[in-house]
């Protein structure tokens, strides 16, 4: 049996949350969508990596849209290369995500500046995700952080935008 002072107490718990908004072609508001993410093992396992045994850190971090079509779940086990439950929006000019640019923790939280994305498709989506990789699409050797959706799918529209916001929470348990 552990030692009393060796039993691990508490840890950390990152949690996020998501925002779209979008904008018509014209400019009208289609609607807003609030949600909080998970966390996938891959990403968990290379922040960790990352933080505690030198592994390579990726150069940007970058927001993407999950399609509605064909959406079943999202799962901890989903990685950038495999992803049953979902696909990818792929309606994004030059099929290429946003960039996500934190400014550095305030206290428990990272935030960004809003990232808009231009959108070459009408349709809609059920989330977001957050990833190594500014590419669309399930390359191998990248990613793939967190994902969320909403309940509510959310129309989008060729020639207009999705204004998505991103705030990450560290916290003690």
């Amino acid at each position: 049996m552990p030692q009393p002072d060796l039993i691990a107490r508490g840890g950390a718990s990152p949690a996020g949350r998501f925002r779209l908004t979008s904008r018509g072609w014209d400019g009208r508001r289609l609607g807003t969508r609030v949600f909080s993410n998970g966390t996938t093992d891959q990403g968990v396992t290379h922040v960790a990596a990352l933080m505690f045994l030198g592994a390579a850190d990726y150069a940007t971090v970058n927001l993407g849209l999950i399609d509605e079509a064909g959406f079943s779940a999202l799962d901890e086990a989903d990685t950038h290369q495999s992803h049953a439950g979902w696909a990818e929006w792929t309606g994004l000019y030059l099929s290429q995500r946003g960039l996500w640019v934190p400014t550095p923790a305030s206290g428990r939280f990272m935030d960004a500046a809003n990232t808009v994305l231009s959108i070459t498709a009408t349709g809609n989506v059920r989330g977001a995700l957050l990833a190594s990789s500014p590419t669309i699409g399930t390359a191998s050797g990248q990613i793939l952080y967190a994902t969320g959706v909403d309940d509510d799918p959310l129309p989008v529209e060729a020639g207009g935008t999705v204004i998505v916001g991103y705030k990450l929470r560290f916290s003690p348990r």
